[in-house]
């Protein structure tokens, strides 16, 4: 019987290692056992603008009812994946050709009233890999960041008042001497967090450090930890003295992107079109809420980013920064969606076009949400003429939107998100309840909107004889005349 279970076990293990070699080497694998995650679906996604940050789905991983996965999919170069897991967020640094054999945390989810809170504290935690052959990048950067960040936490002082630049040297020395593993991904980990090292013993220095800055890493979260602080407030006034002038004059006069980003290279201390030009990315984002800038000249220059930037990346972040401002932004159109009702038909935003939309998104357990429900149906039937009243359900469980409505009859349409995180995505979801005024032509014009208790009547009935003074002088009424 032992020789059965043996042989069966070298099988498997051949197995096993032959699928990894059949792998391809643009692919990766997660494979494994995690009971407690059963008839899961897991979202693996991977961070494409980590300074707003704005997140794509990577792969969903499902899990079947025995707890059991193995799944390959595309993967083209080394980058840093998360999951949800509910109380915890996981993470994992991925290698194109490489198989994973992956240890999930004990299954917590959480509650429905901590899904939407926005000051919950999701646990971050590297996902275990039981496969060795596949663990080693893991390690070292898990090993590594718990290091240096013992020594910051435990030193930050020293560094910072005393500008403790040995101090500094020496345990950047120890560190290369102890993480000696040579991976090109590790070793820029490695570069950038000194680089927040010099940050700390020298404060208050940041052109001295652009003088020894590594090649940019946009993979790493500790690359985008220093942009966000060494860049940030960096245009135009930390450009050397004669380029900085030269900003300001181009700004003034209605210069293109690219003119700026020549502009920028003519500081000696920029090391590449590159980083010139994801200093101006951010700091134009950064300035359209700080309003340095106009929002019409920070809305044409993100636009001509998105065209003209000189990588795919960076013309990737001019896109999502330049949609990011202009979401939700009243005037703009109003995200569009396809939920079902109760009744299980598919219902669009444009299905309530030719009437105002007040648009509003709830939870049946939330105490807010409930009282404000009964606020709108003291004014529903008023204003029904001229507003659609258009409420989504985040319950997770679809029937708890049934319960509520047979338990108070609400009158208007109610629609279910279906597990769909686009619509809450779309709508920047982090509180509920919440409110948005949609005109009859898709646009938004109240965003977020008021609750009913905020003088939403009164608001309301300012915006809707303001579309009808627009509605006439667009389409003025005709006038008969008996000399016509």
């Amino acid at each position: 019987m032992r020789k059965l279970v043996l042989a069966l076990s070298i099988l498997m293990l051949l197995k096993v290692t032959a699928q990894a070699d059949d792998l391809p080497v643009d692919s990766v694998r997660f494979f494994g056992s995690a009971p407690a995650y059963a008839g899961i679906n897991l979202v693996f996604e991977q961070t494409t603008n980590p300074l707003i940050p704005t997140k794509e789905t990577l792969v969903y991983l499902p899990i079947d009812d025995q707890g059991h996965f193995d799944l390959s999919f595309p993967v083209s170069e080394p980058l840093q994946a998360e999951v949800d897991l509910g109380r915890y967020r996981g993470n994992i640094f991925l290698e194109p050709g490489k198989s994973y054999q992956l240890v999930l945390p004990p299954f917590e989810p959480r509650s429905e009233v901590d899904r939407f809170n926005p000051h919950y504290p999701q646990e971050e935690l590297p996902l275990g890999i039981a496969n060795a052959e596949s663990r080693e990048l893991n390690r070292n950067m898990v090993e590594f960041d718990a290091e240096f960040d013992y020594f910051m936490a435990n030193h930050a002082r020293q560094l910072f008042m005393h500008r403790d630049t040995i101090l500094a040297a020496e345990f950047q020395k120890q560190l290369n001497e102890k993480y000696f593993f040579s991976h090109p991904l590790f070793d820029q980990h490695k570069a950038w967090s000194f680089v927040k090292l010099q940050q700390a013993s020298r404060p208050q220095n940041e052109r001295a450090i652009l003088q020894h800055l590594p090649q940019p890493a946009w993979e790493l979260p500790v690359f985008w930890e220093v942009v966000q602080t060494l860049f940030k407030g960096f245009f135009p006034e930390r450009f050397a003295p004669d380029t900085r002038q030269a900003l300001v004059q181009a700004l003034g006069q209605q210069a293109a992107f690219d003119s700026l980003s020549t502009l920028a290279l003519t500081d000696p201390l920029i090391p590449s079109q590159e980083v010139g030009e994801l200093i101006l990315l951010y700091n134009l984002y950064e300035a359209w809420f700080d309003e340095t800038l106009t929002e019409a000249t920070t809305d044409r220059l993100l636009q001509e980013a998105a065209e003209t930037a000189a990588t795919p990346r960076l013309r990737q972040l001019a896109t999502t920064f330049y949609q990011r401002i202009g979401r939700l932004r009243p005037g703009s159109a109003a995200p569009t969606f396809a939920l079902r009702n109760r009744k299980g038909q598919l219902k669009t935003l444009e299905d309530y076009q030719g009437k105002f939309v007040y648009l509003n998104f709830i939870h049946t357990q939330n105490y807010a949400c409930i009282q404000d429900l009964m606020r709108m149906e003291s004014f529903h039937r008023l204003m029904q003429r001229d507003l659609h009243v258009l409420t989504i359900v985040l319950d997770e469980d679809a029937t708890a939107m049934d319960r509520l409505l047979d338990r108070y009859n609400f009158d208007w349409d109610f629609l279910h998100f279906g597990g769909s995180a686009r619509v809450v995505e779309d709508y920047s979801i982090e509180v509920l309840p919440a409110y948005f005024l949609i005109r009859p032509d898709g646009q938004l014009v109240l965003s977020p909107g008021p609750a009913p208790g905020e003088n939403f009547p009164e608001r309301f009935t300012r915006e809707l004889r303001a579309f009808r003074r627009e509605e006439l002088q667009r389409n003025p009424p005709r006038e008969d005349s008996i000399f016509r």
